[in-house]
């Protein structure tokens, strides 16, 4: 028999972004297997804004437009709205446009803990 029954209240634990360069906040909730960076790209992002990871991404453009490209030079471009799937192959992933992105992916446990400091 299984119980069907489930406590639906929601977590009251806080998610505090952290900084991944300038235009990237990454939310990490206390797991392993998920993380989500939103990223703000303007025309002064002139080489784009890198996002983080580099296995299987899920992206969705939550406005304005970008045009994400992978390390081989492949382009798509989205609109709000619109999704796409990267796989590990695409490798670095950067967007370019006016607009947001949101990605949601698995951090690798070896990647550089990337924050900003304010050292005033």
């Amino acid at each position: 028999r299984v119980d069907l029954a489930m406590n639906t209240k929601p977590a009251e634990v806080p998610v505090t972004p952290r900084q991944f360069g300038f235009s990237t906040e990454i939310f990490s909730p206390n797991v392993e297997e998920f993380a989500l960076a939103v990223s703000q790209c303007s025309p002064v992002d002139v080489d784009g804004v890198e996002l983080p990871g580099r296995g299987a991404r899920i992206l969705i453009c939550t406005g304005g437009y970008v045009e994400v490209s992978n390390e081989v030079g492949e382009r798509l471009r989205l609109e709000r709205g619109e999704s796409m799937f990267a796989s590990a192959d695409d490798g670095r992933l950067r967007a370019r446009g006016v607009g947001e992105v949101a990605q949601a992916y698995t951090p690798s446990p070896d990647a550089p803990d990337i924050r900003m400091l304010d050292l005033i």
